[in-house]
């Protein structure tokens, strides 16, 4: 406490203090095994130095700031509670609300955003070619429709009616697919934003 007295005396030439008492920690170039709990009132030597502020339940700050000499240096930091709903939107794009989640204190969370991310990327792509392989059917039904049609020969259009009708099945069923991918996407979406924000943690 007299140690703590003195340093609040004294004018240090730096002072960063937390903002409505918030319990605020601090880290300096990246030395997470030794954050400082604000105010913090040791002398910075001159230099840039890399700045995170982190409380749990809060979106943290990283930040920049160039120290010099003899110069004094005061900051104030205030954080902002994380939100559900900035979970929620920020997960439009997948895994982007769990990586919202993480913390200092909880980074599995970015973990599993990333698992989202490559889960998302993956559920995108075989949407966009499943509608391209019932396109890609739709092309063959129509060619086939229409060899079918011009046919006056009784043999030939036996054998292209079977062909027409094989088409116009594959069509349908790639068709179905598109459709089950297409609403798994949509299901997987939803759920993605909505456990985010479901399981936005004070961590």
């Amino acid at each position: 406490m007299v140690d703590e007295f003195i340093k609040k005396s004294k004018p240090a030439r730096t002072s960063i203090i937390a903002r409505n008492n918030q319990d605020i920690n601090m880290i300096i170039n990246g030395d997470k095994e030794n954050p400082f709990l604000l105010p913090y009132y040791e002398d910075l030597q001159g230099g840039n130095y890399s700045l995170i502020f982190y409380q749990n339940g809060f979106e943290r700050i990283d930040t920049t700031i160039t120290a010099v000499s003899s110069e004094p240096f005061s900051l104030e930091i205030a954080l902002q509670k994380k939100s559900p709903y900035k979970a929620f939107l920020l997960s439009t794009l997948p895994g982007q609300g769990q990586r919202y989640s993480s913390g200092i204190t909880n980074p599995r969370r970015d973990e599993i955003g990333f698992y989202y991310n490559v889960a998302g990327a993956i559920a995108l792509i075989a949407t966009g070619y499943s509608w391209y392989s019932y396109s890609q059917a739709v092309d063959n039904y129509n060619s086939s429709k229409s060899i079918y049609l011009e046919q006056t020969l009784t043999n030939e259009i036996d054998i292209h009616r079977e062909k027409s009708q094989n088409a116009q099945q594959k069509m349908s069923n790639n068709y179905q697919i598109a459709v089950t991918i297409s609403g798994s996407t949509i299901g997987f979406w939803l759920y993605n934003m909505f456990e985010a924000a479901i399981n936005l943690t004070d961590q």
